[in-house]
């Protein structure tokens, strides 16, 4: 017996559109389908629909004497395969066939082979769905709403975890498996001993841009441990070299990497001040000024020699609505980080509403293994110190502060921060409810230490779905 999960874009309540269609010991997710006007004949089989409407507890089920499957190496015998339906999304796809489009994969399967398909009988290539099967409502599709090709999955680097080194030879490998672009942090410091590494982020882009024709971005806090006019100048060189390919987001920051100036840790409201100020310095140096300030931040009489042809995008880093609206008026863009839909929602209608133009941008954290257990494991290991709200996340100023904090943190509670499953499936349906709140970017951070398999693994089974 195999089970095969089709999971919908949305999980609305009682789900009718959308499906991933995915195996799981099948070598294939279909890939061999995508992008083409029809499948081949015979190519899958997988039964009639059981439960009136077919919703999470609907099932189909079929008996195959045959292959299920695309090719002879590819393919499932003499087994029977009941598939869970979450979700169905009927089209119109190439004369009069009626078609399923996995949204996930971006696979067309013929409707007939899951409406008529008799005990091992495989396609009988007539009919139409909706004659046979009660499909009664369709729930727009990222591919309807949001199109593939609008949208970019992206790979996060993680300085805090990762050796540099090693981090410039995961980033060369997500853009080999299909990732479109990455970012990164911009840490003195981890987040915990475990973590145990906090290489300097700029001499990693330089590098990872070289690497790669990734676009890159980094998250910066001007104002105290940097100087607003250093990062413009980096920024701009970075621009200057590789044209179109770097953006930063710029933040208020955390104490535990600006406390090592020796200067007071502000309070929420100075600080936010104080990036307003240091976003200003920094357009007018992009844009070629001469720049004197005094207020938070001081400049005397700063120029950019080297300027690119056109200055590259400062976004504003937040995470609450009232944030997202603070900056709206003057970046070029928004990055957030993985909450619950509801919160992340708020934040992107505060931001729009603000007047906030440009892409929005969503780090997610994830975890994922071979198993649940380990996926569960490897989050509390390495990122149970990240799962505390502000103020407290920005106050801590040290790992072993960290450390201390997050003692009686359980496994348990790491779910509403970070996404963990062995189901890559089950990952990619939550990549595309997010980017249906309305997010032009999503980048992917898999909390482990251990980049590879994550990589080849999402590389196979999700990338593909979003381009």
């Amino acid at each position: 017996m195999t089970s095969i999960l089709l999971v919908g874009a949305r999980r609305d309540p009682e789900p009718r559109a959308g499906s991933v269609v995915k195996h799981d010991n099948f070598a294939s997710d279909f890939r061999t389908f995508r992008h083409r006007n029809r499948p081949r004949h015979n190519s899958v089989a997988l039964g009639t629909v059981h439960g009136d409407p077919p919703g999470p507890a609907g099932t189909i089920e079929a008996h195959h004497g045959g292959c299920l499957g695309v090719g002879a190496d590819e393919c499932l015998r003499d087994e029977e395969v009941v598939i869970r339906v979450v979700g169905i999304h009927v089209a119109e796809h190439g004369g009069d066939d009626v078609l399923v489009k996995g949204v996930g994969c971006h696979a067309l399967i013929p409707v007939h082979a899951l409406a008529d398909c008799q005990s091992g009988g495989g396609y009988h290539g007539s009919g139409d769905v909706r004659e046979g099967w009660p499909v009664t409502q369709r729930v727009p599709m990222l591919g309807e709403t949001r199109k593939a090709d609008s949208v970019i999955l992206g790979f996060h680097a993680s300085h805090e975890q990762i050796h540099p080194r090693q981090l410039l030879d995961a980033v060369i490998k997500a853009e080999e498996v299909g990732f479109q672009a990455a970012m990164c942090s911009d840490h003195f410091a981890p987040w915990s001993s475990r973590q145990g590494e906090s290489g300097f982020a700029w001499s990693w882009l330089g590098a990872a841009l070289q690497a790669t024709n990734l676009k890159i971005g980094v998250v910066n806090a001007p104002g105290q441990r940097y100087h607003p006019a250093v990062i413009a100048q980096a920024a701009a060189t970075l621009e200057a070299m590789y044209p179109g390919r770097f953006w930063a987001a710029l933040g208020s920051g955390e104490n535990m990497n600006e406390h090592i100036t020796g200067d007071v840790w502000p309070r929420k409201s100075l600080r936010n001040e104080r990036l307003r100020e240091s976003v200003e310095v920094m357009h007018r140096l992009l844009a070629g000024e001469e720049v004197s300030h005094s207020g938070l931040v001081t400049v005397d009489r700063a120029q950019l020699w080297t300027l690119p042809d056109t200055p590259p995008p400062l976004l504003g880093a937040a995470t609450s609505p009232e944030t997202a609206a603070f900056v709206a008026p003057w970046v070029d863009g928004l990055a957030t980080v993985l909450q619950d839909p509801d919160s992340l929602r708020q934040v992107i209608d505060a931001y729009r509403g603000a007047g906030g133009s440009g892409p929005v941008v969503l780090q997610v954290h994830l975890s994922y293994a071979s198993t649940d257990d380990e996926a569960q494991a490897i989050a509390h290991d390495q990122w149970r110190t990240n799962v505390f709200a502000p103020p407290l996340s920005w106050d801590i100023d040290t790992p072993q502060g960290f450390d201390e904090a997050a003692r009686f943190v359980q496994p348990a509670d790491l779910s509403a921060n970070v996404l963990i499953s062995a189901d890559a499936a089950w990952h990619a349906a939550k990549i595309a409810e997010l980017f249906e709140l309305g997010f032009d970017e999503i980048y992917l951070h898999h909390v482990g230490k251990e980049q590879d398999t994550f990589l080849d693994v999402f590389g196979d089974r999700v990338v593909g779905q979003f381009r």
